[in-house]
């Protein structure tokens, strides 16, 4: 089986600074061949090839989409699902991840995304606030939020499988799921509405096409468990991880504890200061996301 990841990533804040963090644990990790990036703009491609050519002696691949996205809502779903496209005839799995990640240890691409596949714990979820709120909302915009089989696997929309673990698209799936994304209307319901993030839409299809059934674990959280646990005060965070049998995690300390792990996510939040100063980083980044789903 073979396998790649793919990353939308612009010239913005960090963004780049992060995809550096990303590509050098690629290397290290034997995957740098297995990586790579949309952008989306020649000179934004160039400026980060060229960089990481100087700073680490390899590239990663390269994917442009060259569309401003200027009235696009939903530009990150719209750049992966383009990687995904570019790259759906050359391998039988394809995980979209952000910058914000880096790769934890050696590992056969295919053959981790082939294990994610067929154990599906990508289905595994969580009882949810403002993550089942959005999967309502995307289900809302698709037409879908009346949809019998739809309200009964997520348990009247309360259930949310968001990064939960690495998110993965099988490629022979692929021209199926783009041929109904490409229908009247759902590619621009997804490209004008935030909330239809690209890996609900791909698993709300596999639902309703391919039969596939979320089993939720008794777990409750803001948004997902694993996307929660890099500020979670749980002491037992290794055991969530093996509960939902994924690949990822969000969390920062004593990542050897789950020898399952193969990338960390969310590297971005890791607040610094003393611990009140910290608690109050974290409900600013709670009210923040509350707060946009109020608009």
């Amino acid at each position: 089986m073979t396998g790649a990841y793919i990353c939308p990533i612009y010239d913005k804040e960090k963004d780049f600074e992060y995809g550096y963090k990303l590509v050098e644990s690629a290397v290290k990790c034997g995957t740098s061949e297995d990586l790579y990036f949309v952008f989306s703009d020649q000179a934004q491609q160039d400026k980060f090839m060229d960089h990481c050519m100087k700073r680490f002696d390899k590239k990663p691949g390269k994917i442009l989409y060259d569309d401003p996205l200027k009235d696009c809502r939903n530009p990150v779903s719209m750049k992966k699902w383009y990687g995904i496209r570019a790259l759906s005839d050359q391998y039988d799995y394809i995980a979209a991840i952000d910058c914000e990640c880096i790769f934890l240890k050696a590992q056969q691409t295919g053959k981790i995304l082939d294990e994610i596949w067929n154990a599906q714990s990508f289905l595994r979820c969580n009882k949810s606030t403002v993550g089942a709120s959005d999967v309502k909302k995307c289900a809302e915009a698709l037409g879908l939020d009346q949809d019998e089989r739809l309200i009964r696997e997520t348990q009247g929309f309360t259930l949310t499988w968001w990064f939960n673990e690495i998110p993965v698209y099988k490629a022979s799936d692929l021209n199926a799921f783009f041929e109904w994304l490409d229908e009247p209307d759902r590619y621009k319901t997804v490209y004008h509405e935030w909330c239809c993030f690209d890996y609900y839409v791909y698993v709300i299809w596999l639902i309703l096409y391919r039969d596939m059934h979320l089993r939720a674990l008794p777990y409750t959280n803001i948004a997902g468990t694993i996307e929660g646990l890099w500020g979670s005060l749980s002491f037992n965070k290794a055991g969530i991880e093996k509960c939902f049998n994924t690949h990822w995690t969000s969390r920062n300390e004593r990542l050897e504890n789950n020898e399952r792990l193969c990338i960390q996510f969310h590297t971005d939040r890791r607040f610094t200061g003393n611990r009140f100063v910290r608690f109050l980083k974290k409900v600013k980044r709670m009210v923040l996301s509350i707060g946009r789903q109020i608009k």
